[in-house]
């Protein structure tokens, strides 16, 4: 046993003062040693998600101290969880359990350290909205493009935000009718899948998503009038189309004794987008037909294989 005190002083009294005093001291420096590097854990977070999150995070702080691997047993809400062996220094709980989070039991390998632990955590998972979605129609054609949405939240949602599926530009309209752009039956018999983020106002995200299926359809428009006068107002005569098989076509024009005067099996001679279309000419003549009432016969198959036939009159005024 070492001594702290000699006895050097002059007088008894003194002489036991001063060695309290030192002895005080000594075991205070042993007693805040021992505290410095005893064991020490930490529980702490506080954290807020949506119940469709991947997870919140409770971290475990072993502050440096005490011999790896650590145990700890944490509850929620004062109900034991599994415990958790670990070497690291700080760990991660990754939890979707709301509640209050406590230690309830810490080692390391050395010994326990039920006076070392401290904190508290706290996980709220708040509930995603809930939505349906209605559509006015989940089968479009080029004659019927458009589609009305609706959607029905059991929260009050912040936003919506649309992605149609066709490359139109995203929008955050709400509850929107879309044109879909289906030029030249590029997508027929194939479907656009149409997108929907929302978000309500806790800030919680969901999403959904809807099949719009594109109908083979087809459709023609043509003038019952025109008027070669080189005025240029309506001196051609022109077709709008689409849904066609180019090569199936066939316009013929009679004029009223039945006589062919035009004939052509190129859709694009006669194409208004093309600002093409028939003169008033006679086809094999090449001169301008007399004002009259004609007939026109419109033979073409449509993408699906199916033959049509159109027959109407066409006005030729000067």
């Amino acid at each position: 046993m070492f001594s702290i005190c000699k006895a050097k002083a002059l007088n008894l009294q003194g002489f036991f003062y001063i060695c309290n005093v030192k002895r005080f001291i000594f075991f205070l420096f042993i007693f805040l040693f021992n505290q410095l590097n005893a064991q020490k854990v930490v529980i702490y977070g506080q954290d807020t998600i949506c119940s469709n999150d991947k997870h919140a995070s409770v971290f475990l702080d072993f502050q440096n101290k005490g011999v790896s691997p650590y145990s700890v047993v944490y509850s929620i809400d004062n109900i034991p969880q599994d415990t958790i062996h670990t070497n690291l220094n700080v760990y991660n709980i990754k939890t979707k359990i709301p509640g209050t989070y406590l230690i309830e039991y810490f080692s390391d390998a050395v010994d326990n350290g039920l006076d070392s632990i401290s904190g508290s955590a706290f996980v709220k998972v708040i509930q995603k909205p809930s939505i349906q979605l209605f559509v006015s129609n989940d089968t479009i054609s080029i004659i019927s493009p458009k589609v009305s949405f609706q959607v029905i939240s059991d929260k009050s949602l912040k936003s919506q935000l649309w992605d149609f599926g066709d490359g139109s530009p995203i929008t955050n309209k709400n509850n929107p009718t879309h044109l879909y752009s289906i030029k030249n039956q590029t997508n027929s018999g194939k479907y656009f899948l149409s997108d929907l983020v929302v978000e309500d106002i806790n800030g919680c995200f969901d999403t959904i998503s809807h099949y719009i299926f594109v109908e083979q359809d087809h459709y023609f428009w043509m003038p019952n009038s025109f008027s070669p006068n080189n005025d240029n107002k309506n001196d051609n005569f022109c077709l709008y189309y689409d849904g066609i098989r180019e090569k199936s076509f066939l316009f013929n024009v009679f004029s009223s004794d039945g006589s062919l005067v035009f004939s052509t099996k190129d859709i694009n001679e006669i194409d208004c987008n093309l600002q093409k279309g028939w003169e008033g000419k006679h086809f094999k003549s090449d001169k301008l037909l007399l004002p009259d009432v004609y007939i026109y016969k419109l033979y073409f198959q449509d993408l699906r294989g199916w033959k049509h036939q159109k027959y109407g009159k066409i006005i030729l005024s000067l």
